[in-house]
């Protein structure tokens, strides 16, 4: 008898063995997992079809808050994030980030996140401006406003001004964790780390030490390579430009590319000439590392990713961080990763910057200007995220850092061509 109630007990375990390995694969949402940010580039085409509607909803959001600004009339200053003042986010509002289904996950300031939320006008409210499906977003209740997250970068902004950068690398938003993250160089004085502690004195921040230097990672399709008289670089994306009342035909790329104080061709590696950049057309400081410069006549722009087969929808969109994001440069080709920061302050070409987007991309010299895009859907297309403009690796991790396509088209007063 023994030996038979051994042999149940081995056919027992053998099935519920294979039964558990089942319920791995189906294995149901947890209210932790859905919570979680994404930190992988490798995904699947759901998670793509997810994190594009995401990016729609979000679009739409910070669409909502520049008409209230416009709307307004009032003057905007201070620090903006895709061209929004804190004043106009709403007082609700703590942020957003991609989980690891590629959904959005929307933050509530958690005196507005009451027992009942998801059954007030608010809720609902916000599901009207964002234009979701209930079904494809997650909220989830946080302490800080993103206005107030917003505040501490302008207080962060006049200290490091003060200190000319000289003890730190950068500094940003992380929405997941409601707060900021600050990238500091060793040997910073313990009396400016305690003035750093003063302004963050009860909000999350994660400080990280190490030393590093930030440099610029200086077509036509997006990402094709060029050349002129003072740098070899890539190209973004097409745009035009109205100039003495002529719609005018061009590309943008890095500001940091173009020599502002002359006028220039534009060559590609064929040594053949396809544009011209007249000075004035550059914007470098603030929240644009951009350029743009006209198409020579009979040039057509393209847009298919260079040397690539995705298609460059002509229309951009504002991510959040964990989205998984491309660019094409000239000297490392198609590389990808994810979103550290959406908005996020650094200096290179002893010129400040603020709102550029942090992430794990790889880039190295040459691939500055290049395209920057979303992860390509099941029938390869993409849109439009920004321009590749800066590059460094902070404690053994690559990092990239991009101009916000938004950011690029009020800076030099461009748009998308229709």
């Amino acid at each position: 008898m023994k030996k038979y109630k051994y042999i149940s007990l081995i056919m027992i375990l053998i099935i519920l063995f294979f039964a558990t390995g089942d319920a791995t694969i189906e294995k149901p949402v947890s209210a932790t997992d859905k919570y979680d940010i994404n930190r992988s580039d490798i995904v699947s085409e759901r998670f793509t079809e997810n994190q594009e509607n995401a990016s729609l909803a979000i679009t739409n959001f910070f669409n909502y808050c520049l008409l209230k600004q416009k709307e307004s009339k009032d003057e905007v200053k201070g620090y903006t994030v895709d061209g929004v003042s804190r004043e106009y986010f709403p007082e609700y509002y703590g942020g957003n980030y991609i989980n690891v289904f590629g959904n959005v996950v929307f933050e509530i300031v958690e005196e507005y996140y009451t027992k009942e939320f998801e059954r007030s006008e608010l809720y609902y409210e916000i599901i009207d401006i964002l234009n979701i499906d209930p079904n494809n977003i997650c909220f989830r209740p946080v302490k800080a406003s993103y206005a107030y997250l917003i505040e501490k970068m302008e207080e962060l902004g006049k200290l490091f001004g003060d200190l000319q950068w000289k003890d730190i690398t950068g500094y940003g938003i992380d929405d997941y964790n409601n707060g900021l993250f600050i990238e500091l160089k060793n040997g910073i004085s313990e009396e400016r780390l305690e003035a750093i502690k003063t302004i963050m004195n009860g909000i999350y921040c994660d400080l990280s030490y190490g030393d590093c230097e930030i440099k610029e990672t200086s077509s036509l399709s997006p990402g094709e390579d060029v050349y002129s008289s003072t740098a070899l670089y890539s190209v973004a994306f097409p745009a035009e430009k109205i100039v003495n009342g002529e719609h005018v035909i061009g590309y943008v790329t890095a500001g940091h590319c173009v020599d502002d104080t002359t006028d220039q061709f534009i060559y590609t590696n064929s040594n053949i000439c396809i544009g011209e950049y007249h000075t004035g057309n550059r914007s470098l400081g603030g929240n644009a590392d951009a350029a743009f410069f006209e198409l020579t006549a009979g040039v057509t722009p393209f847009y298919r990713v260079y040397s690539d087969t995705t298609f460059i929808i002509n229309e951009n969109r504002v991510l959040s961080q964990g989205s998984v994001v491309k660019k094409r440069g000239r000297t490392t080709g198609v590389t990808s990763g994810t979103v550290k920061s959406t908005s996020y302050s650094a200096s290179y070409c002893n010129t400040s910057f603020t709102d550029m987007v942090n992430t794990n991309m790889h880039g190295e010299n040459g691939d500055s200007g290049g395209i920057v895009y979303t992860n390509p859907n099941s029938i390869d297309s993409a849109y439009i995220a920004g321009i590749l403009c800066a590059g460094y690796t902070w404690l053994f991790i690559n990092r990239s850092i991009y101009t916000k396509a938004g950011n690029v088209f009020t800076s030099l007063d461009v748009q998308l061509i229709d």
